[in-house]
């Protein structure tokens, strides 16, 4: 648990670095920007400059695929221990 919370972490991290880096929100919201689109919440606040506006949308898809990832990746974990300790569901 606390390895994927550290994994959206990083990645919210990364992506609000990525924002500052182009320039393309205002450096005090970067990271409120990169993790409302990674959370899919847009309240739409916040807006790139023009030519960078599709990164909202491409943000919020990463952060869908990764929700998904990392959901497959815990039922795996689970089943996988509840067939090593005999647990039947």
């Amino acid at each position: 648990s606390s390895t994927i919370s550290s994994f959206f972490s990083v990645s919210i991290f990364l992506g609000s670095s990525f924002f500052t880096a182009l320039e393309a929100v205002f450096l005090v919201a970067d990271f409120d920007f990169a993790f409302i689109n990674y959370t899919t919440l847009g309240y739409g606040h916040l807006v790139p400059e023009a030519p960078w506006q599709v990164l909202g949308p491409m943000t919020a898809m990463n952060g869908v695929l990764l929700f998904g990832w990392s959901t497959a990746v815990l039922f795996q974990v689970l089943s996988v221990s509840a067939r090593r300790f005999g647990i039947r569901y």
